[in-house]
């Protein structure tokens, strides 16, 4: 069976790549391949991954009868980090966690906690965390954000935080530009499948690649510019814009986490003011599944400021 284009180098030397640059990975393949393009890393249970930036292609995806994949088995790599019995690598619905006990009366096991934990922590607070670091960083690095923002938030209060338009533009941006996951969760094929011109074989997982959908030049013009204007000026579909993913694996804290991130970022502006410790371009690196700033990146607070609004 003929699969999209793909490099043909070792899949070690693709699964090196994909760990130590995989945005590099990612533009540079989709650049030599076009959309969608094949990768093999080799070590999982799923070796051959096709990788998707079309949004019209993402939605006939999501839009299919998902009874023709296995959807946890996608997310296979991510077991070493959160463990055999975490919600991501489930097939069906998120709401069987629901279920408190099993057929026999017995509630989850101590590793079983463990490893939802472990989910919460990763897919919730450090992504949240994350976010927000990077919005910090392009509000202070971007000419013009910071005043306009701080303009809009003064003499506001936190019951109207999160309808603020610009407030909400900055978020919304931030989380396009890197997102905090650079794919959505895969679907692994059970048995032959055609689709977009294609017919995969089974055990061939089809990702959404959310980073290349996010900086697709027709969709978003300079891409790699921090323009929160550009989510005032027109609405973007949910498959144009899905830093939380889609269909039933999108990230049931979505709502929260925007709101969240509104929050603390307004709260922090109206308290503090910030300056970077160097105006150098920040460059995004792996941490663990996520796309985050590096380590050593500072901020420094200059003055503080007192406000009426109770933050």
């Amino acid at each position: 069976m003929k699969l999209p284009p793909g490099s043909a180098r070792l899949p070690l030397l693709e699964l090196m790549d994909w760990i130590n640059r995989p945005l590099a990975f990612l533009e540079d393949t989709a650049a030599r391949y076009g959309d969608p393009f094949t990768a093999r890393f080799g070590i999982w249970e799923v070796d051959t991954l096709v990788f998707f930036s079309n949004p019209k292609a993402i939605q006939e995806l999501y839009a299919t009868d998902s009874r023709q994949f296995s959807i946890g088995q996608a997310n296979t790599m991510l077991q070493p980090l959160l463990g055999d019995h975490s919600v991501l690598l489930l097939d069906g619905e998120l709401n069987m966690l629901m279920a408190a006990v099993d057929e026999t009366g017995a509630g989850m096991s101590d590793q079983e906690l463990r490893d939802e934990l472990i989910t919460l922590l990763v897919a919730g607070h450090e992504t949240t965390a994350t976010a927000l670091t990077w919005a910090l960083y392009w509000v202070h690095h971007t000419p013009g954000v910071h005043a306009k923002l701080l303009s809009e938030l003064i003499g506001t209060n936190p019951a109207q935080w999160g309808s603020l338009p610009y407030l909400t533009a900055v978020s919304q941006e931030t989380l396009r530009l890197y997102p905090v996951a650079l794919i959505g969760f895969g679907r692994v094929v059970k048995e032959p499948f055609t689709f977009q011109g294609y017919t995969y074989p089974t055990d061939t997982a089809l990702i959404p690649c959310i980073y290349l959908t996010h900086h697709r030049p027709e969709i978003y013009p300079q891409s790699k510019q921090f323009r929160p204007e550009r989510f005032l000026e027109r609405q973007f579909t949910p498959y144009e814009y899905m830093p939380f993913g889609g269909a039933n694996r999108r990230c049931l804290g979505m709502a929260f986490a925007l709101y969240e991130l509104k929050l603390v970022l307004a709260a922090i502006l109206l308290r503090v003011d910030l300056e970077l410790c160097t105006q150098a371009d920040l460059q995004p690196v792996r941490r663990s599944v996520t796309l985050s700033p590096p380590a050593d990146f500072q901020m420094v607070v200059r003055t503080r400021r007192q406000v009426e609004a109770p933050v």
